[in-house]
């Protein structure tokens, strides 16, 4: 079965040793226009390994514009390629792409962008085979946007399909709790005090980051969550952010029972992980 946008970003960042920052931002312009840009920066030791033990060509083109070019309608019919950059920063290699659209309304993103992208940075068996998907959007599983203009304000209307990916991320939980406790109790038996587990998640997660975030050209006046400046965050996983509360991060290991989800979006002190769970955010601006 197909993993989950939140199950897979976790599980996938234990696979893979070495630092990963990979985001979307969207810019909107006053009159509804505007630019996606898709961002990676790797670590030279993550691309090292990936480079030893892929087998297939996708990362080998990683880093070139011909791979992007004519990929923009993955966000949308009308969403074209602008441009593509190497960017390198403070030891880390990745890349750049900007796609432009005329109308946010005809953007839509989905989970499977951040999904594909993590499986493309797997390590692949020689002999497995590549999953080939049809080019159709589950709007169930996207964020897509309305926008209305007057001469006195904007408004930005974001559906929030993940929304209802949290709900069922829930239920997975729930559904697999028992399983889930028995392997915790393992662990616990031989680590008491889950110093290893978190020596360990340390280790493989410190400084990876995902995110989403919108950018408005213009003071936000109204909105029915929490923004800052001209920016809205849909989601943040920065797990820097997470290793640096060690209070939270045990108790994440050793809590089975309770809503992980509500543990990680409700924590007051916690700034690491970041979901709008809200159906249907507003923006005015």
């Amino acid at each position: 079965m197909k993993r989950l946008l939140f199950l897979a970003v976790i599980l996938a960042s234990l696979m893979l040793s070495g630092c990963i920052q990979y985001g979307i931002t969207v810019d909107v312009n006053k009159d509804g226009s505007g630019e996606i840009k898709e961002k990676m920066e790797l670590s030279a030791q993550l691309i090292n390994i990936l480079a030893a033990t892929s087998s297939s060509d996708e990362f080998e083109t990683l880093f070139e514009e011909e791979k992007y070019e004519g990929t923009g309608s993955k966000y949308g019919e009308d969403v074209t390629f602008k441009s593509f950059k190497k960017v390198e920063n403070e030891g880390k290699t990745g890349f750049e792409v900007v796609y432009s659209f005329k109308s946010i309304d005809e953007v839509v993103i989905s989970e499977d962008i951040f999904e594909d992208t993590i499986e493309t940075l797997s390590p692949k068996d020689s002999e497995e085979e590549v999953d080939t998907k049809e080019n159709k959007i589950d709007f169930d599983k996207s964020y897509s946007f309305k926008f209305d203009k007057s001469l006195l304000k904007r408004k930005l209307t974001i559906n929030n399909g993940f929304s209802k990916t949290l709900k069922k991320i829930k239920k997975e939980i729930e559904s697999e709790k028992d399983d889930i406790g028995k392997a915790i109790e393992q662990v616990e038996a031989i680590d008491k005090d889950n110093s290893q587990q978190i020596a360990m998640a340390k280790m493989f997660l410190q400084g990876m980051k995902f995110y989403l975030h919108i950018n408005v050209d213009g003071e936000i006046k109204k909105s029915n969550i929490d923004t800052k400046d001209n920016k809205i965050v849909l989601f943040e996983i920065d797990m820097s952010k997470l290793l640096e509360e060690e209070g939270l991060l045990k108790k994440l290991i050793q809590d089975d029972s309770k809503d992980i989800i509500d543990i990680l979006s409700n924590d007051k002190s916690n700034s690491g992980i970041k979901f709008q769970r809200l159906e249907q955010i507003e923006i005015t601006f």
